[in-house]
């Protein structure tokens, strides 16, 4: 499930920094960890007399969470514009092209890294230069058909005092540089004190600031002070997300309540003026003490990464449970945490529970650099907590899931955790993206480079299915759509897009009405006939794509960014209709009239027909459409809930509307888009209002063109 997950997310980030191979593969290796969690799952499914069935891949309540859900194709992302050469992208970083890397040589081991990646299909060439001597990179050149890691270290024998460096990355051919650079990364070097006395020398149990940040791990405090209440930390093993938490006992332990109710109200004051106030009890409670050194001065933000528990939220009887406790700087009155539920967090609870933390912010003013005690105080009992972070430098700790590594120190081994490059996964190295290719309807090719192949798939066999002898690969088109050919060879494994396109010169005519049923492949629609088109908005923004085995309105909606052409009567469609390119009517997010489908049928038994769209809709933003009949508009979908299926039928019999009467003759039948992103895989026209529709039917013939 951690694979389904990871390379998801990151298939997510190299489509949007623009990695085209690495995109795919990393697709590539989350389908793969998905079909072996289906692999694992068909087997639980048999114990214990179908016991543990659906345990995986089920639709958990909380439907956004790619945690706990199987992912479908669909929601995989990839480059739609390739472009020359490579980039480049530095570690942390979202966006190519630039960023910094930081050392400090309090933490002299730590590496960090820069990735240089090719932009399209095509393996590229690729130089690197460093403008001084002290920087070490692992790499300095290559060639790389998805992605090379590069690592970056320093060699502080070097330095004598903090400097800073730059990286360049360009494009090359023959080994030589060419053009410009298309990345630039700045690398800071900051020596460490080593004037200052009281800095000079790690003080027992003590943190240094470094790169922007302080990380402490909850058991590696300097002093632990049980409570004069009985109360105590203690450590417990593997436990949340890093292995080791600190959790106040004993669990039954009287809440510490007086004194941190009024930290609430206070911004000033010492813990002693506070005991004093409040019969002792904040002094009283059990203490963790984390002493660190900081070389920066200001208010900063932290994160107090507490274990969700479940005592909060509400006792029996209804009384509120609260998940206190609260962090303060030196003798300062600490800031005083409550647990999620009790600030009325909604789904984060859920969400915070899944990835085993629940972050909490505070604030901490450092007024002069140098040795100062975190203060860590309980409040309620059993709180647990893994770690520490205060960000000194805006960006520096970035949005990573479990942060960065713990700063430099004198309790864990080897002086605290070192900042290490992992390795990009084997099968990256050895992966390559072919060109696309076509395939004709009922038509077999072979795929040019493969001679190793030892298995080949298909992800779509609706439209085309692969098939591996001999070490090499041959396609099959069996449907106008488009599939994804993924390729294991005798040394990696490689995947080329296959579209399926109808036989060249073909001319068909009208669709036949054959014992109350039409079926309509809307891909038809790509011949631009007079039997079978599609019609782009009138201001040239959206028009109709192949996508899988049917057309999508594109560029698709979503709750963020609304494209519709509203409509509720046939004056107002007409008005939609009439639309100028700027006009908006009808209160239509999208300006001018809408993409349309449409389709020329000949009905030989006349009567009441109901439209059925098997569809694969991205979101309930992009799931609607408008029906018109021989130009005229009768209703739009509505089935009262998302139409987001993958390739599903829905059907809108419900509408009083949707009963379309038609005579024996010719007829036009039309999808105007209704919200942009709308995906048509089938039409179904039928006498039957409740049929019986699973998977693609078979298309109803069609007629000679008319002279």
């Amino acid at each position: 499930m951690a694979e389904q997950i990871g390379y998801y997310w990151k298939n997510q980030l190299a489509a949007q920094q623009g990695r085209y191979s690495s995109a795919k593969i990393y697709a590539l290796l989350s389908k793969q960890a998905r079909e072996r969690i289906r692999s694992d799952e068909a087997y639980w499914n048999t114990l214990s007399n179908g016991k543990w069935n659906r345990a995986i891949g089920y639709s958990h309540p909380y439907g956004g969470n790619q945690g706990v859900v199987m992912l479908t194709d669909d929601r995989y992302a990839s480059v739609t514009s390739p472009a020359e050469g490579v980039g480049a992208n530095a570690e942390g970083q979202k966006t190519p092209g630039g960023g910094t890397l930081r050392f400090n040589s309090a933490s002299p081991a730590d590496e960090r890294s820069f990735d240089v990646f090719t932009r399209n299909a095509n393996a590229q060439e690729w130089v690197a230069e460093a403008d001084v001597p002290w920087l070490t990179l692992s790499a300095r050149s290559g060639t790389t058909a998805t992605e090379h890691r590069v690592t970056v270290t320093v060699d502080w024998a070097r330095l004598k005092e903090s400097a800073t460096g730059t990286i360049r990355i360009h494009n090359a051919a023959g080994g030589a540089k060419t053009g410009d650079p298309v990345a630039t990364f700045t690398v800071n070097a900051d020596k460490a004190p080593t004037t200052d006395a009281e800095t000079a020398v790690m003080k027992p149990g003590g943190h240094i600031e470094t790169n922007g940040y302080v990380a402490v791990e909850a058991e590696h405090f300097a002093e632990n002070v049980p409570g004069a209440d009985g109360s105590e930390w203690r450590r417990v093993e593997g436990l949340a997300q890093r292995g080791d938490v600190m959790k106040a006992f004993p669990e039954t332990a009287a809440r510490v309540d007086a004194g941190f109710a009024e930290l609430a109200e206070r911004t000033s004051g010492t813990v002693a003026e506070l005991a004093e106030r409040t019969s002792g009890t904040v002094a009283s409670t059990a203490k963790l003490k984390y002493r660190v050194n900081f070389s920066s001065t200001g208010v900063f933000t932290g994160t107090y990464y507490r274990v969700p528990t479940l005592n909060e939220g509400r006792a029996d009887d209804g009384t509120p449970r609260t998940a206190q406790t609260a962090i303060g700087l030196d003798g300062n009155a600490p800031v005083l945490l409550a647990g999620c539920s009790t600030t009325a967090c909604g789904d984060a609870w859920a969400q915070n529970v899944m990835r085993q933390i629940e972050p909490l912010t505070f604030t901490v003013d450092v007024a002069k650099p140098g040795w100062h005690d975190l203060v860590v105080y309980r409040s309620d009992a059993a709180i647990a907590f893994d770690r520490i972070v205060i960000e000194t430098r805006a960006g520096a700790v970035g949005d990573g899931l479990v942060g960065p590594v713990e700063s430099p120190n004198t309790i864990a081994p080897g002086g605290g955790q070192q900042a290490t490059v992992a390795p990009l996964p084997a099968a990256v190295a050895d992966f390559r993206v072919l060109p696309e290719v076509t395939v004709p309807v009922g038509e077999t090719l072979g795929v040019d480079g493969i001679d190793d192949a030892v298995t080949a798939a298909s992800d779509n066999e609706t439209a085309v299915s692969a098939a591996q002898a001999n070490g090499t690969v041959t396609l099959t088109g069996n449907r106008v759509g488009i599939a994804e050919i993924t390729i294991t060879t005798a040394t990696g494994s490689a995947v080329l897009t296959a579209t399926v396109a109808k036989p060249t010169g073909e001319r068909l005519g009208a669709y036949q009405e054959q014992a109350g049923l039409v079926v309509i492949d809307p891909s038809d629609a790509l011949e631009r006939s007079a039997y079978a088109t599609m019609v782009d908005s009138n201001d040239g923004t959206h028009t109709w794509t192949l996508v899988r085995n049917g057309l999508r309105a594109v560029p698709v909606a979503d709750a963020s960014a609304k494209a519709n052409w509203l409509a509720n009567n046939a004056t107002q469609a007409q008005a939609l209709l009439d639309a100028g390119p700027a006009e908006h009517v009808n209160g239509s997010a999208a300006a001018g009239s809408p993409p349309r489908l449409e389709f020329t049928i000949d009905v030989t038994t006349g009567g009441t027909y109901y439209l059925f769209v098997n569809s694969s809709n991205p979101n309930q933003d992009a799931d609607s459409y408008h029906v018109a009949v021989d130009g005229q508009w009768r209703y739009h979908s509505s089935k009262g809930t998302s139409e987001t299926g993958i390739e599903t039928w829905y059907g809108s019999t419900s509408v009083s509307a949707a009963a379309l009467a038609l005579a024996p003759g010719r007829h036009t039948i039309a999808l105007w888009d209704r919200e942009a992103g709308f995906t048509a895989n089938q039409i179904a026209l039928t006498t039957d209002a409740t049929p019986d529709l699973t998977g693609f039917q078979t298309p109803s013939e069609r007629g000679q063109p008319r002279p």
